[in-house]
């Protein structure tokens, strides 16, 4: 099992925050993920406009998983709604 970071921005006006990260976490544990925790980095300015928004609310979450599961968390993530944008990335042990 490999240890990761994923950093996600959410649309702040289109949902709240237990119904977005409630979402990526049942995401991430229906793919295999264990050791789930997030951070909330809040409400901040985008560096440019993601699908006519300026703001975006940020999360970073850190989890446990396998590799090969990656690419399937990565799809179901990419058709949320809510969800502007997200980077997964391996942390060095």
């Amino acid at each position: 099992m490999q240890t990761y970071e994923m950093m996600c921005i959410f649309d702040p006006k289109l949902s709240g925050e237990g119904e977005t990260t409630g979402m990526v976490e049942a995401i991430l544990q229906e793919g295999g993920a264990s050791d789930v925790t997030r951070e909330d980095l809040g409400l901040k300015r985008l560096a440019y406009l993601i699908n006519k928004r300026s703001e975006g609310h940020y999360y970073l979450f850190r989890f446990s998983l396998d590799q090969q599961a990656v690419s399937g968390i990565r799809k179901e993530l990419g058709i949320k709604e809510s969800l502007l944008r997200h980077l997964i990335v391996r942390r060095e042990a």
